[in-house]
């Protein structure tokens, strides 16, 4: 939906990156299949909807000629360090444990958040 929006652009994605914070949190404290189940699906809700409005909002701003390299950029960095990622997790779960992951990425996310409505312009990003 296009129109969804929080102010402008910049802080709708501000907004939705929070609340992907806040369910991050939620899952440190997940007792039953049935919560995590319905914080997954939340989360899954909100981060679709991120994934979409950022990569339309890119092509839409990226000239023609380079709009083959900027995708092949994002990929690698969407699906080439997404193993990465997963082995630290994995070995950070042996270390720390499962909540904490959770409540720290949860933390860590709100932190970045906090700081872009702060200190960068992204605030008042717009469509165009």
């Amino acid at each position: 939906r296009p129109g969804l929006r929080i102010a402008n652009f910049g802080t709708t994605l501000l907004v939705a990156d929070g609340v992907v914070g806040l369910l991050f949190i939620a899952m440190a404290g997940v007792a039953g299949v049935w919560q995590g189940v319905g914080l997954l699906v939340t989360l899954g809700v909100v981060g679709g909807y991120l994934q979409v409005a950022v990569m339309s909002w890119l092509q839409r701003r990226i000239s023609l000629d380079m709009l083959g390299r900027a995708m092949a950029l994002l990929m690698f960095l969407f699906m080439g360090l997404a193993p990465l990622s997963a082995a630290l997790s994995g070995w950070l779960v042996g270390v720390v444990g499962l909540g904490a992951i959770f409540a720290g990425a949860g933390v860590a996310m709100l932190v970045v958040v906090l700081f872009g409505y702060v200190a960068t312009p992204i605030r008042h990003l717009s469509e165009t």
